[in-house]
Order: structure tokens, then sequence, then C-alpha cells
């Protein structure tokens, strides 16, 4: 039997705008769903180019979220552009809006709305590196826990153990929060990363773990997993192992890639960069959907992007030992 690979599906903005045609989001959002795919990327080319299209991934994201019921979506966000409480703000709703199929892919930089500053951020005189991306990415995981959906619970008791904490992120980008939204139905969304092959390795593999999927283009991949074997090791040892997803173009020669990719123990999914007019003649001939019978250990009856992509959520950061941000009732009351 195979080894089970999950299947995404990048859109940049152009193939979005094409693919969503003269009947718009629905009849898109019913062929994602029908496709196979576990997920769809919006937005993942904002990093390296200048788009010719650039419609905003989490607002596109919400309205194909409401005409599908199980593919995931996964946005572009980066906090050149986008303070970590506006990201973590943004996705955590799209989380909810979805019933818990959203994820981000933190991006260094936003090359569709850099605002004049060219590498420079909004938010700091920190480089837009693989350093400054993980400091913003613990301040979204801090601030995504800081409201526990449980305090919202109808049993005042467990309410009360549960209280809203401060998220309290000292980094590049310094936090208090709360955020203004519990945490969502998959508990918080998947963060998805990307490896940059021409990037200094020591920086690029220090902040490897703080993804919990890594995209890694399919020419770097042996390159990666040589550099990266102790560190994909070392997390697979401590319980939380990162999930490798190969971006490819589909090519004659992707069957015999898929039974080589298989074989390696961190790859667990491919995702898919359509070419122009590529993405509905997938939909047409089926093959997404074949590619995914391949896999007969994937999970049909996942709900959540997280268990689709068979991903535990973290035990880090915990917020217990922060203050709680408001006093509680039985304070009050005494």
């Amino acid at each position: 039997m195979s080894a089970p690979l999950n299947i995404g599906i990048e859109l940049s903005g152009s193939e979005l705008l094409n693919a969503l045609g003269p009947h718009g989001a629905g009849d898109l959002g019913r062929a994602l769903d029908a496709s196979g795919a576990d997920y769809a990327v919006l937005g993942g080319e904002r990093d390296r180019e200048v788009p010719l299209a650039s419609p905003s991934p989490t607002v596109t994201g919400a309205l194909l979220a409401s005409h599908t019921v199980r593919v995931g979506w996964v946005v572009a966000a980066s906090p050149q552009r986008d303070h970590p409480f506006n990201i973590a703000r943004r996705t955590a709703s799209l989380d909810h809006f979805s019933a818990g199929r959203a994820g981000w892919l933190a991006l260094r930089r936003d090359r569709a709305a850099e605002l004049g500053l060219g590498e420079k951020s909004v938010w700091t005189h920190a480089p837009a590196d693989a350093s400054t991306l993980a400091d913003a990415v613990l301040a979204v995981r801090k601030l995504w826990r800081s409201w526990p959906r449980e305090s919202l619970d109808a049993d005042h008791a467990v309410a009360l153990e549960a209280p809203v904490r401060i998220a309290g992120h000292e980094g590049v980008f310094p936090t208090r929060g709360p955020l203004n939204s519990p945490t969502t139905p998959q508990g918080e969304p998947v963060v998805f990363w990307r490896w940059h092959a021409d990037a200094p390795v020591a920086e690029e593999l220090a902040a490897l773990r703080s993804a919990d999927v890594v995209h890694v283009d399919a020419d770097a991949l042996d390159a990666f997993l040589y550099t990266s074997a102790d560190v994909l090791d070392r997390a697979d040892a401590s319980g939380e192992p990162i999930r490798i997803h190969v971006r490819t173009v589909w090519r004659d020669t992707l069957e015999s890639q898929l039974s080589r990719w298989r074989a390696y123990p961190h790859v667990t999914g491919i995702t898919l960069l359509p070419r122009a007019g590529e993405l509905h003649a997938w939909f047409a001939d089926g093959r997404i959907a074949r590619l995914a019978q391949a896999s007969a250990d994937r999970s049909e009856q996942a709900i959540t992007l997280r268990a689709r992509l068979g991903i535990a959520r973290r035990i880090e950061p915990d917020l217990s030992g922060n203050p709680p941000a408001f006093e509680t009732a039985k304070k009050v009351a005494a």
C-alpha cells in the first residue's frame, strides 16, 4: 500500500481569478471540494514576485469557505505588512468561519502590498528573515491561545477554570493581547512555512520548528532533507514532527517522483502548482481524485484541516502561567 500523501493546490492571484470563471466562487468551491485535494493555498506567490493580480487571501478564503465543506484554506500573510495581532485575528476568524479548516502560510514579505517599503517592515527594523518570521509565528500562536473557548462554557465552573489570559509576548513583535477571538474548532489554524534554499542555512534551520508544515520546492528537496535531517529527527523525537509538503508542477515524471518521495519518512504531502489553464483540466479529467485514491490510508472522515493532515495541536506556547486579562467573577464577588 502506498504511503498516504496529503494534497494541496497553490493558486496564484491570477490563476484564482481565472478559475472563478463566470459562475464565481460556488463552482470553484464545489470543484475543489470534489477534487480530492486537502487544502488550497491562496497568496503563496506574494513573497517571491509582485503578482499581476492580488485578491486578499483571507477575504477570498472566507468567500470560498462558504461554498465548501471539505477542503482547507491556507492563506498567506506576512508580518512585513500585518502586525501579528492582525494576522492572528484574521486567521482565527477564518478558522471559525470555515469550521476549523484554516491554515496560515507565514511569509517573510508581501510584495503585493509593500507600501513602498521595499525590504523593510511597517512594524520593525528587524530584517525580513527566518528569525523575524519565527518571532511573529510565536506571537501569533500566543494570541490564538489567549482566549480559551472553554471560558464560554455554559457550566460556570468550567468557564472559571479557563480564564482569558495576557499573551505577554516579548520579542521582535511585542504584544500584550488578549486576542478578540476565542480558540477555534481545531484549537488554532495550522502554520505553514516555506523553506528558502537561498537563505543562510543556520538561520533557516533554527527557525524550522516554528511550523507545522514546511513547503519545499521539488528541486530543493534532496538537499533540504540532507541539511535538515537532525532537526527533523529531533522534532520527531519530541512528539511534534514537522511535516514536509513538496511544491511541484505536474510533470510527466510526477508518478515516479511520488514513488520516491513516499519513501522519505518526513514527506507527508505535495502541493501542486497549476500553470495557466491547467486547473480546470485537472478538475475535468479527475487526476487529483485519482492521486488521492492512491493514498488509501487518507482519512475522509476528518472535518478540520488539522485532523485531515494528522497534526496534533502543540503543547507550547503554554499560557497557563500568564496573568488573567480580566478579574474573574469569583474575585470580584469576594
